[in-house]
């Protein structure tokens, strides 16, 4: 994802189906992370925090948790200075950080209990390399909680479209997880958790996951704030851009009794350090 496309305002208005299934995964497993943690203090890790809001509003104040230290990491400048700005404090900061790459200086001496990432890597082509960076923020014996978004009519949408707005869109497929084009990506997926020296705990593949996006008018402007080749195009490109998306998104919706439902498959999953 081009860290420098993300519309912030827009972004924090139109998430709101991401932050209520983050919520549902965090609080199943809610009760096992108190049992294995009870008042202990706990350190903390969301990759991908985005605007901040999953981590503020449902990690801190949802879940019965102690926290010494907890972080927010994030590829984008702007998501970054936006969670600084909301819901910074001395206890809580949010860093600028590429899973992709490495771990940067303020946070190589740090080693957490817990990292969560919810709805981001996906984004992420190289996820073997960012499963190594993963596990070298934890502690052994560290719990990474993951959702990771496997299928979305999303990728339907961009290869139609591929050609038309090339070179925009050329090697379209580096922009998400080589995975999201894979049949066997669960067997994959585990085969790098084991490989990056994780234990799997869990492993939940939801298949037919429903996301209702309720009207046209929301599913335009959800298709446009998670878009990541709209940055570089000029104004005129992008409108005529927005409209075929659309015609596209009701294309693969034929036959459906509401078009505005989007199915999407989703693993959840738990993994420990070893």
């Amino acid at each position: 994802m081009d860290a420098k496309g993300w519309n912030v305002k827009q972004y924090t208005e139109h998430n709101g189906e991401q932050t209520k299934s983050a919520k549902k995964f965090f609080m199943f497993y809610a009760d096992l992370l108190k049992d294995l943690y009870g008042d202990d203090p706990v350190t903390l890790i969301d990759v991908g925090s985005g605007c901040g809001r999953v981590l503020v509003n449902i990690i801190l104040k949802d879940s019965e948790l102690k926290f010494s230290k907890v972080v927010g990491a994030d590829k984008c400048t702007k998501m970054i200075d936006h969670a600084n700005k909301t819901y910074g404090s001395d206890e809580l900061k949010f860093h600028l950080m590429d899973v992709q790459e490495c771990v940067p200086e303020c946070l190589k001496s740090l080693k957490f209990d817990i990292l969560t990432s919810f709805y981001c890597l996906h984004w992420i082509h190289d996820l073997k390399k960012a499963f190594n960076v993963i596990s070298s923020l934890l502690k052994p014996g560290g719990l990474f909680l993951c959702v990771f978004l496997k299928k979305h009519f999303l990728a339907g949408i961009y290869s139609a479209l591929a050609q038309k707005y090339s070179p925009y869109m050329d090697n379209y497929e580096n922009k998400f997880s080589e995975l999201l084009f894979l049949d066997n990506a669960d067997e994959v997926i585990k085969g790098y958790l084991t490989e990056c020296g994780f234990e799997i705990v869990e492993f939940i593949d939801v298949k037919n996951d429903l996301c209702d996006l309720n009207s046209e008018a929301i599913m335009s402007e959800s298709l446009e704030v998670i878009n990541p080749f709209l940055s570089a195009m000029p104004d005129t490109l992008r409108k005529a851009f927005l409209q075929d998306q659309i015609e596209v998104s009701y294309k693969i919706q034929t036959g459906k009794k509401n078009p505005f439902v989007i199915k999407r498959r989703i693993f959840y999953f738990i993994a420990k350090k070893l």
